[in-house]
């Protein structure tokens, strides 16, 4: 090989380098966000089980919405105040989570499996979710979910 290509590709390696370099940094940025996310999302499951209002108004955003498993559509307060005044859960599982980062947006999706009332009546079930995150002033906030709950074996649906 002749030294002017070897110095050519000696080159191009090197101005390459910082390239893969940022490619580890983004990865590394992204993989500490979506912890974050994932840590918060566990904080949020821990304050809907412990019906603690504190808890939940600093993790949702204050434009939060909240679609239930029957199309309903609740706003931050009306959360809430289910959560706290007619929710109770007594044991649930989180599992199955995926977690997309796109800059200051944030996808985390999985399964709830749980046991719980809701107005004393049994609703203890599996649930797939959709929460989307916003990083708002340096801090994530939960500004959307979606739960849509997991037929049992049997149960008759729609097609």
């Amino acid at each position: 090989m002749k030294p002017i290509p070897a110095i050519v590709l000696l080159i191009i390696g090197m101005a390459s380098a910082p390239l893969g370099q940022t490619t580890v940094l983004k990865a590394d940025r992204a993989n500490k966000e979506a912890q974050e996310l994932l840590k918060l999302e566990r904080e949020w499951t821990e304050a809907f089980k412990n019906r603690d209002k504190a808890a939940l108004d600093r993790i949702l955003a204050d434009d939060f919405i909240f679609t239930d498993e029957e199309g309903q559509v609740y706003s931050k307060a009306q959360y809430i105040e289910a959560v706290t005044q007619v929710i109770e859960v007594d044991s649930y599982v989180v599992d199955d989570h995926m977690v997309r980062v796109y800059g200051d947006t944030g996808i985390v999706s999985g399964c709830w499996t749980g046991k719980m009332t809701i107005d004393g009546k049994d609703a203890s079930g599996a649930f797939r979710y959709t929460d989307t995150f916003v990083k708002r002033q340096g801090r994530w906030q939960i500004t959307a979910s979606q739960d849509t709950r997991i037929p049992k074996k049997g149960d008759k649906h729609v097609n």
